[in-house]
């Protein structure tokens, strides 16, 4: 779902980019016929304004692919999305500390608990396994009554009961126990090893997404920044080309890294969430109260 906002997000601002570019064409065309610019920048123009076009058709098969994927796992169309909103809350994970998440995935990650579980099995499956070796003595009893009043062999009244004891003792199985217990014992070895590989993955996975989520917020910030400079840029590169001191090629540039930073500040706010969210998965934390809040900070565009 995320991934779908970003690739729509990404759209919108290759639509913008594109009706930005040719807004520059159109006017550099008037400037071009009353000889305030050169050939040379109306050449530039018009290739800045079709490798728009190029990307915006790219980013609108991008939103189809990944609705047709969104559809595929929730067997649903959609229609209008709701999407974060421009100033949403952002906050470090709590605790902010790195070694507390790393133990709340070790003891409620639901891949490792699996293994674990595993692992307890392979384990009694091992002693049941070598209990074969053992002798085993049973208790064993019998009893029956037989009363019949005649017929062919007469009247018989009969009582019986036995009771007792059987030992048996497994001297030679052909080798079929040891082959057991050592296969028992290698599946017990495979389960420590799997156990092992599932807390290193979890808690790599942890860090990952801890960094990601600190980071991230950081990224944020500076990524907002960048967007008013950017802003701000492309203002004064056009007053600058307007009052000869910048260069065509210095107002695409622009228009293009303002573009760019409007992108990765979007995609940063929808990282963010998803590694919140991670690392919560990751140490097995009950995710509902989380995507309720982050459903209720979705908004439709106005």
């Amino acid at each position: 779902f995320f991934a779908l906002l970003a690739h729509d997000g990404n759209h919108a601002l290759s639509q913008a980019k594109m009706n930005d570019l040719q807004g520059e064409l159109n006017q550099l065309k008037g400037r071009a016929e009353a000889g305030l610019a050169t050939r040379a920048d109306l050449k530039l123009a018009e290739a800045g304004f079709e490798v728009a076009v190029a990307d915006e058709a790219q980013a609108a098969n991008a939103v189809v692919g990944r609705r047709a994927r969104l559809t595929l796992l929730t067997g649903e169309q959609y229609g209008l999305l709701k999407k974060l909103p421009s100033e949403m809350p952002l906050d470090l994970p709590q605790p902010p500390d790195e070694k507390i998440w790393i133990e709340r995935t070790l003891q409620r990650n639901p891949n490792v608990l699996a293994k674990q579980a595993a692992l307890e099995i392979a384990k009694k499956e091992l002693s049941k396994a070598k209990l074969k070796r053992l002798p085993r003595l049973n208790a064993v009893g019998q009893a029956y009554a037989l009363n019949s009043g005649g017929g062919i062999e007469g009247e018989r009244d009969e009582i019986n009961e036995r009771i007792g004891v059987n030992l048996y003792m497994p001297l030679y199985s052909g080798g079929a126990i040891s082959s057991e217990i050592r296969e028992a014992e290698a599946l017990v070895d495979r389960a420590e090893a799997t156990l092992q590989d599932a807390r290193a993955q979890a808690v790599l996975q942890t860090r990952l997404a801890f960094l990601n989520t600190t980071d991230g917020l950081k990224k944020i910030v500076a990524l907002k920044r960048a967007v008013e400079a950017a802003n701000s840029a492309v203002e004064a590169t056009r007053g600058g080309f307007e009052a000869g001191t910048k260069t065509y090629s210095d107002v695409l540039s622009s228009i293009e890294h303002r573009y760019s930073a409007q992108t990765d500040y979007a995609l940063a706010r929808y990282n963010f969430v998803v590694d919140s969210l991670k690392l919560r998965q990751d140490a097995g934390m009950q995710l509902t109260p989380e995507l309720q809040r982050v459903n209720q900070m979705l908004q439709l565009d106005n």
